[in-house]
Formats: structure tokens, sequence, C-alpha cells
């Protein structure tokens, strides 16, 4: 019985070395792919910059544009046309700050 419990002793301990040189193979790919930094070209990172920069005024435009499309057109009943004629605007600026 005792060289039945030491073949298999052996047999697990071949098995735990395997899986642990495996585990830590797998490790050493990973870390290896971790510390790897992607590069880009240089006219992508400018690119990329100026979108970034630019997202938050161009989300604003977007809002503003909307918001006027409703309350002009929606709420007041007005042709979508007129929203885009500096006339119509300038006789609001008139209407909102006359004294």
């Amino acid at each position: 019985m005792s060289e039945k419990q030491s073949s298999t002793e052996a047999t697990v301990n071949k098995t735990t070395a395997s899986k642990t040189a495996t585990n830590q193979t797998t490790a050493k790919k990973t870390t290896a792919k971790k510390n790897k930094k992607k590069t880009r070209p240089l006219w992508l990172a400018i690119i990329l910059a100026i979108l970034k920069f630019i997202r938050v005024p161009f989300l604003c435009l977007v809002a503003l544009a909307i918001g006027l499309w409703i309350g002009y057109v929606k709420v007041g009943h007005q042709p979508t046309s007129e929203m885009f004629e500096f006339k119509t605007w300038k006789h609001l600026f008139d209407l909102v700050f006359a004294n």
C-alpha cells in the first residue's frame, strides 16, 4: 500500500508542478502583454486630441439647436424655415431686452 501511495503522491506532485509551470508561463505572457504600450501614429494622436477638445462645445451647440427647434417650431407652432432667419432672432432679442 505504501508503494501505491508513493506512486499516487508522485503523480499528484508532477501534475501540480506541471500546472504551476503552466500558470507561471501564462502569467509571464500576460505581464508582457500588459507592459507593452500601444503606440499610435502622430497624426491619429493629433486628431484624437482635437476631437477631445471640441467635443463639449460641439455637444453644447447641438443641444442649443435642438432646444431652439423644440421651442420655436413645436411649442411656438412656427415654420421650421423661419428658425434659421436672422430677423426672427433679432426680433426675439429686441423683445427680451426692450425698455
